[in-house]
Order: structure tokens, then C-alpha cells, then sequence
């Protein structure tokens, strides 16, 4: 297989993985809010209707992160990935919701086909890229070319999505990938690039840029220096007190929104611009020199450079959907997280009420998932807790009790259960606690090392609850047995492994005495016979024959 067929083979080995679909799309990264090592990857997220917002993803949702395993944790970092779960679950309900806006409520042979248009789009593209086909080259040209191992994985592909379709727990990624793709489609459609557009996108301006700062103090700096300037010396001269950086180059097109490149396309060289407001305040740019740095094969290849800028203005529109969630604003002014504030995303006032608007979206909406909702809910609170000034703590943590009893009366964590438990513990003095402790009991408990990190919680709670005569005499039944299940398992594995150790050890006597003996052999094959002397050879003290 040459380089080019390689290419292809990596791509589609990631589209069968289940997320290659984004990355052909280009819709792989969508900003800092799934930026997070635990944030919720769109193909673990689960079910979805025609008509609803996915029901299934309340178990991804639910925190069953690394904090319930083994695995290190902290308040920080858990803080960090509940945030990052919740604000990705918002992302794509709001894409969903939006592609019911526009008539994308798609059926599951819909879903497919769609899939397969745009697998087929990233596969053409790449052997274009390759230079193993022509562009403009119909899908039989197409299909001529594809190399077969490559043609079935496509058909593996395929067939996965018809099987997920078919089971409401996994068939809100293929959905979900499905409605982002058609709506990059229509977005390009819609931009209507033009061979002056595609000309524009590639005119770059060289700059030097001044920056004098935020609000109204930098906007009068940034004029009084404007007028100050009387020729190219002054500027240098500023440019020199600023210790300003190597010339500045950007590209932009008229659908891509650049205040400060307005200005800077109709200033003529040489030109100073009057003052321009940005992100990082109010700047002045010197135009050094304007280039078109068109590609090679622009007048050849238009077609292509029009849906590759298309391609850009819908993927940044499809981003602004799935936005809307910032990390850090005003935060909360609590002394115990004054340390994190640079370094981890904390959940803010305006985030707050961003994530409850939308809870409210979604209650209203008479096909939404109750149970969405309810872990939805209980995540704001589970945040608010974290971040809330002390003062605040014991009213979001009463609430978080009702919240919580009524996600986990629909879903499972162990994790959230536990939490749960402690704010019994803290506000009612242990009532309904030893009910949730036998419901943890009960579940999942492998003799493994989250198993043990389980067993280590679930007696800890025992005793505290035991000394407040608040577990029944029927939950310390289960709780009993499953501690004794628990035990007899780990037991069981442990002596599996010991026996296995052992006879392993056995082997590797064996082996090294079976290498000995055979060494041995050889040795003795090799010696000159006793008693018998090789008179070949000068005598080691004489030296002579």
C-alpha cells in the first residue's frame, strides 16, 4: 500500500474507532469545554429520539469518574471533570436541539445514510489529497480506487451504526454525529464563497500593532498616541518602548468577522489605523505590506478552496451552538478555592444560571427526559456546593439531598450514593442512609481494586451508622452478605493468583535446570577425552612443540 492509501487506512481506522466521523468533519475539538481529560466524548453519551433530548446520558452524568476507583482524586480535579461533564452534556442536547429546529429530527435510515455521505466525502477528499483521484470524480471513479481493505472497513462501519440505531442506549452518537453533519452542510451551502471570497481568504497584511489596554483609560491612550505620531519615527519609537513583536501576518474573509481586519483591508501602506477595540484591548496598527499568498492551484482547484473555507464558517457556527459555557467569569468569591482560580475551571454565577435556564428548557419540553433533568439538576447542585461561599453551603446541600434521592431512584451510582448518604448523615441524622447503603451493597463489587476502595467505604459508613442505631436489622443483612460474597471472591482470586505464582515458579526452575543440564551436555561433548593430551598445540610452560 503507497503513502497516500496509508493516509486513508489511518483516517478510517479512527472512523471505525467512532470518532474519525468529527475529525473528517473537522468538527473534532469544540473549544475549552471539552478540553478535559474525563470530558464526555459524544460517542459515550446515550440514547436519543427523534424528538428528545438523550435520555441514557444521565449515567455518563451520573460522576461515575476516577474519584470511584482507585485512582488518585481530589476535590479540585473532581470539581474540574464534574463541570466538564455537565457543560458537554448541554453542548450537544443544545445541538440536538437546534437540528429540531431545523427539520433535522432524523430517522434511523436517515442517521445512516447520512453517516455514509459524509464517510464517503472524507474518503474522496483524501484520495484527492493523494493525487489518486481527479476532484470532481463521481463516486463509481471514487469506489475504483478505494483499496479493499479499506472499502470493507467502510462496511464494517456501516453496519456498526445499523446496530447501535437499533438500541436506545447507543444510538444518540451516530444521531448526534448525523445532525452536526448535515448542518455543517447547509452552513457551507448557505456562506455562498465566491472565487473573490477564496482570494480575499488568502490576501494576508503584514502589521506591527501597539496595544494600550482595557476600557476607556486604553481607548484614550490608544488616541492620544494617534495623534502624537507625526511620522513613521514616533511610531518606532513606541513600538520600541513597547517592546512590540516581529510583524504580525492573519488572513481572513468577509464571513469571518475580524474587526481589526475591516480596518486594516482599506488602510494603504505605511498607514496607521485609528484606534481598534479587541479582546485584549485597544490597539494600533501600522500596515507594513498587504501579500496574496493564493495557492498554486487556486484557478484549478476553486472548487475545492470554496468548500474548504465553506467548511470553516459552518464549523464555527456549529462551535457557537455547542458554546456558551465559560470556565472562568466572575467567580465566586470563596477563600477556600482562592488558589484555584487560575488554574481550574470553576463553575460561575452566569454558568449557573446559563445551565438552570436551560434545565428549565428542558423541563417545559413535553418529550424531554425526566431523568435528564433530575441528573442535570443534581449536578448544578453537586457544583454549587463546591463553589459556594460557606455561608451558602448547608442550603444547596439540603436541596441536593431531594435531588439526588430522585435521580438515583431512575439510575445508578454508587458514587452519587455515597454523597448522598453523607448529606443524611449531615442533615438528618443518618435517616434513609442505611437504605442507600444496602442499595451500594447490593451492586456491582468485584474483587478487584475498586472493589476494595467499595468494601473500605461501605464499613466506614457501617460503623458510623451502627453507633446511631439507624441501620435495620434487614440492611445489615445484605450488607453482611455482600461484605462476606465480597471477601470469599477476593479470597478465591488471590489464592487463583498464588497457585498460578507458584506454578509458574515451577516452570522457571524447571526451564533454568533443563538449561543447565543441556549446558552441561554440551560441555562435555566439547572436552578432549581423559588421560589423552592434543600435541597440536605448544605446551602452556615450555611454549615449544
Amino acid at each position: 500500500m503507497d503513502k497516500g492509501c496509508g493516509v486513508i487506512l489511518g483516517v478510517v481506522l479512527l472512523l471505525v474507532m467512532g470518532v474519525g466521523f468529527l475529525m473528517t468533519s473537522g468538527v473534532g475539538n469544540r473549544g475549552k469545554q471539552g478540553g478535559g481529560q474525563n470530558a464526555i466524548p459524544i460517542t459515550a453519551i446515550g440514547a436519543v429520539g427523534t424528538t428528545q433530548i438523550p435520555e441514557a446520558a444521565v449515567e455518563m452524568l451520573a460522576g461515575q469518574k476516577a474519584a470511584a476507583t482507585a485512582q488518585e482524586s481530589s476535590p479540585e480535579a473532581d470539581l474540574q471533570h464534574e463541570f466538564e461533564a455537565l457543560a458537554q452534556c448541554v453542548q450537544f442536547a443544545r445541538v440536538l436541539e437546534e437540528g429540531k429546529k431545523m427539520g433535522l429530527n432524523l430517522k434511523p435510515e436517515e442517521v445512516e445514510q447520512a453517516r455514509m455521505e459524509a464517510l464517503n466525502r472524507g474518503l474522496k477528499e483524501k484520495l484527492i489529497e493523494a493525487g489518486q483521484l481527479k476532484p470532481g470524480a463521481t463516486q463509481a471513479e471514487m469506489e475504483a480506487k478505494l483499496p479493499p481493505q479499506i472499502a470493507q472497513m467502510r462496511e464494517a462501519d456501516a453496519a456498526r451504526t445499523h446496530d447501535q440505531l437499533q438500541n436506545p442506549n447507543t444510538s444518540l452518537a451516530p444521531t448526534a454525529e448525523a445532525v452536526i453533519e448535515l448542518m455543517q452542510v447547509k452552513f457551507a451551502q448557505d456562506a455562498n464563497i465566491t472565487d473573490a471570497d477564496v482570494k480575499t481568504y488568502y490576501t494576508n497584511y503584514e502589521t506591527h500593532r501597539l496595544n494600550f489596554g482595557m476600557g476607556a483609560a486604553g481607548k484614550q491612550k490608544a488616541e492620544a498616541a494617534k495623534a502624537s505620531f507625526k511620522s513613521a519615527k514616533d511610531f518606532d519609537a513606541e513600538m520600541q518602548a513597547q517592546k512590540a513583536t516581529a510583524p504580525l501576518v492573519l488572513n481572513h474573509t468577509k464571513l469571518l468577522e475580524n474587526p481589526a481586519l475591516k480596518v486594516i483591508a482599506t488602510t494603504k501602506q505605511g498607514e496607521v489605523t485609528a484606534p481598534i477595540e479587541g479582546e485584549d484591548g485597544w490597539s494600533l496598527y501600522r500596515l507594513e505590506a498587504t501579500r496574496t499568498d493564493y495557492p498554486q492551484d487556486l484557478q484549478k482547484n476553486s472548487a475545492n478552496y470554496r468548500a474548504k473555507i465553506g467548511m470553516e464558517i459552518a464549523d464555527k457556527k456549529v462551535g457557537k451552538i455547542m458554546g456558551g459555557l465559560e470556565f472562568s467569569d466572575v467567580v465566586w468569591s470563596s477563600p477556600i478555592y482562592k488558589d484555584m482560580v487560575d488554574s481550574i475551571p470553576i463553575v460561575t454565577s452566569r454558568n449557573v444560571k446559563s445551565i438552570v435556564d436551560f434545565l428549565q428548557k428542558v423541563k417545559a419540553d413535553a418529550g424531554a427526559s425526566a431523568r435528564l433533568a433530575n441528573v442535570l439538576q443534581a449536578n448544578i447542585y453537586n457544583l454549587l456546593i463546591n463553589v459556594a461561599p460557606a455561608a451558602d453551603k448547608p442550603k444547596y446541600e439540603e436541596q441536593s439531598i431531594e435531588v439526588l434521592s430522585a435521580y438515583l431512584q431512575s439510575a445508578e451510582s454508587s458514587e452519587l450514593r455515597f454523597k448522598l448518604i453523607d448529606l443524611l448523615i449531615k442533615y438528618r441524622n443518618g435517616a434513609g442512609a442505611g437504605e442507600q447503603l444496602a442499595l451500594i451493597a447490593r451492586g456491582n463489587f468485584n474483587p478487584d481494586a475498586a472493589g476494595k476502595v467499595k468494601y473500605g467505604k461501605i464499613a466506614k459508613v457501617e460503623a458510623e451508622l451502627k453507633d446511631k442505631k439507624m441501620l435495620a436489622a434487614d440492611q445489615q443483612s445484605i450488607i453482611d452478605k455482600a461484605q462476606k460474597d465480597f471477601l470469599d471472591a477476593l479470597a478465591s482470586k488471590e489464592q487463583a493468583e498464588a497457585q498460578q505464582k507458584k506454578a509458574e515458579e515451577e516452570d522457571r526452575k524447571k526451564s533454568a535446570a533443563e538449561a543447565e543440564r543441556l549446558k552441561k551436555e554440551a560441555g562435555a561433548k566439547g572436552a578432549p577425552s581423559i588421560g589423552m593430551k592434543d600435541l597440536t598445540k605448544p605446551s602452556s610452560t615450555s611454549g615449544k612443540p
